[in-house]
């Protein structure tokens, strides 16, 4: 009965001097790793703000700060623009990520460094895609900027917010598209679906622009003749319209007034007056 009593008493004794020496030498490895945890989210933080500050210092914010932009992303209930949330959290998270393959090496977890591992091999392509999503923001910007100079020297400044919306969030959404292969989905369907939305409305604007083109046409040369007649700051009364010209635009000259009025210069033809004799 004594020796059974002593052999047990040997096997706790052993089972708690291994327990302790286990803890001893994990010990020293979780105290290292919560001190890598901490300093990998004090780093991970700094960087992200630093990133954010020179985003913001160099201008990139305000790439995304056209109304048109600002309306996509009021739509899908954003905040914020992509420089101020999306850069610094990918380097956020991607510093955080290296302390963390550090911990799991400390503590010895081969499985969680392997899944960090391929997660951070997977980066690069997520870089790649922000990249791509950026370029689109900004061809977006230069677009839809470009769309609204173009439609307002066209007369068109009514529509020039709707123009310039719809331009720059169809390069956004491609843009997005691009990214989103690059990062492994699959979107072929929304491709496709988008390619053919695309062709069809190009085809009804070339075969719109087609029909419409003759009088467009003529009332630019008209207004290439009109134009070493009429300058801005004259007043014109012309088919009971009258004002004084505030603005001269491809297709015709804006007057001034109560409300600015567009007046086509094929409306000075078809008055059959002469040029000079509309001067008031």
């Amino acid at each position: 009965m004594s020796n059974f009593t002593s052999r047990l008493s040997d096997s706790f004794t052993d089972s708690v001097a291994d327990l302790g020496r286990s803890f001893g030498n994990f010990l020293p490895n979780l105290i290292i790793s919560l001190l890598l945890l901490i300093i990998g989210l004090l780093v991970a933080n700094v960087a992200a703000e630093i990133t954010r500050r020179l985003l913001h210092m160099f201008g990139f914010n305000r790439l995304t700060q056209s109304n048109g932009i600002k309306k996509l992303v009021d739509m899908i209930g954003g905040k914020g623009t992509v420089f101020d949330n999306i850069i610094p959290s990918i380097i956020y998270w991607i510093i955080l990520l290296i302390f963390i393959v550090a911990i799991a090496n400390t503590l010895q977890l081969g499985a969680v460094t392997t899944a960090i591992n391929t997660i951070i091999a997977y980066i690069p392509n997520i870089i790649a895609a922000v990249i791509i999503f950026i370029l689109s923001v900004a061809a977006a910007n230069f677009v839809g900027e470009t769309v609204r100079i173009a439609s307002t020297n066209l007369g068109a400044q009514k529509f020039s917010k709707y123009l310039d919306f719809v331009a720059q969030a169809l390069i956004i959404i491609l843009g997005s598209i691009i990214a989103l292969n690059q990062i492994g989905f699959n979107v072929s369907i929304i491709a496709t679906n988008l390619t053919a939305i695309i062709i069809g409305i190009v085809a009804t604007l070339t075969i719109s622009t087609g029909f419409g083109s003759i009088g467009i046409m003529q009332n630019v040369i008209t207004g290439l003749v009109l134009s070493q007649y009429y300058k801005k700051g004259q007043t014109v009364n012309v088919s009971g319209i009258a004002g004084k010209i505030s603005s001269i635009t491809l297709l015709g000259v804006i007057l001034e007034g109560g409300e600015q009025k567009f007046l086509p210069y094929s409306a000075f033809t078809q008055s059959g007056q002469k040029p000079m004799t509309n001067i008031i």
